[in-house]
């Protein structure tokens, strides 16, 4: 069995497809209501380093607005962790479909993507998400497997049972 250098040496394997997804995007109108936009994006696997650049993104941020907050005497704009680090995450995830090798958001237009996204869009993005990586990546599909036949065991079989 190659070792992971040999593995990446090489550059074979096969070209991974993402999973599209189709979103209404809400734009925001200086006046009047907005308007909203059908778009398709392709979403890909996010690797551990690309995580935790955006985690770290994540983290920056809020303490940037509660820094200014607290300047300002004023509350804080910033996202709970958990909504700011899921909104990085997907910007990371996030591909153009007809080039995969180009993020749908850039890192600049990251305020963008916070302003047009609703909470409900970004929940259903995580969903899609999952259910990309537990298509492509057979091991983890089979951890989700043993994990739901081990709750359904224990929901059958009382203790004591057996």
């Amino acid at each position: 069995m190659p070792s992971l250098g040999n593995i990446l040496a090489r550059r074979g394997g096969t070209a991974m497809t993402g999973r599209e997804v189709k979103l209404t995007i809400l734009i925001p109108a200086t006046s009047g209501p907005p308007t909203v936009e059908q778009v398709t994006v392709a979403l890909y696997p996010v690797t551990e380093s690309r995580k935790s650049a955006a985690f770290r993104a994540a983290e920056h941020y809020i303490a940037e607005c509660d820094r200014q907050a607290q300047e300002t005497q004023s509350v804080s704009v910033a996202p709970s962790n958990e909504d700011e680090r899921a909104l990085r995450f997907l910007a990371e995830a996030m591909r153009l479909p007809e080039d995969a090798r180009r993020p749908f958001v850039e890192s600049e237009r990251i305020d963008d993507l916070r302003n047009v996204i609703l909470a409900d869009q970004v929940q259903y993005l995580l969903r899609q998400y999952n259910e990309l990586i537990r298509a492509e990546y057979s091991e983890i599909h089979g951890f989700d497997e043993a994990q739901r036949i081990k709750q359904q065991a224990e929901a059958t079989f009382t203790s004591g049972q057996g």
